[in-house]
């Protein structure tokens, strides 16, 4: 799902009539990645068959959609929906900076449902 012709794809699209499981698809993905980063969880069952694929995951941002207010750039959806929820307000400059850093540099999911 993540690749094509033995490469990373750099965005990969889910769509679906509503009720055919994208949202718990979603869910399950972000569960599976922090099963995988997990260096306490090893019994932890999961339901991608390549799950040693996630790993290649540096991060993972989960979006909700319904929460998203007019936004257009995923990186103010992070910052509202994730850095301003976690972090005191002065905190949060460095820590949008940070995410701006981590996005250009690393592997990521931005999972947005």
């Amino acid at each position: 799902m993540f690749y094509q012709d033995n490469e990373l794809c750099s965005r990969v699209f889910i769509q679906g009539e509503p009720g055919m499981g994208k949202s718990t698809f979603l869910t399950k993905l972000a569960l599976d990645w922090c099963n995988e980063m997990s260096l306490q969880n090893s019994n932890h069952n999961a339901t991608f068959s390549d799950s040693e694929t996630l790993k290649e995951f540096a991060f993972l941002f989960y979006i909700s959609m319904k929460n998203v207010a007019g936004q257009r750039e995923v990186i103010e959806m992070i910052k509202t929906q994730i850095i301003d929820v976690i972090y005191m307000a002065d905190e949060r400059e460095e820590a949008f900076k940070l995410v701006q850093q981590i996005l250009k540099r690393e592997t990521c999911i931005v999972a947005m449902d």
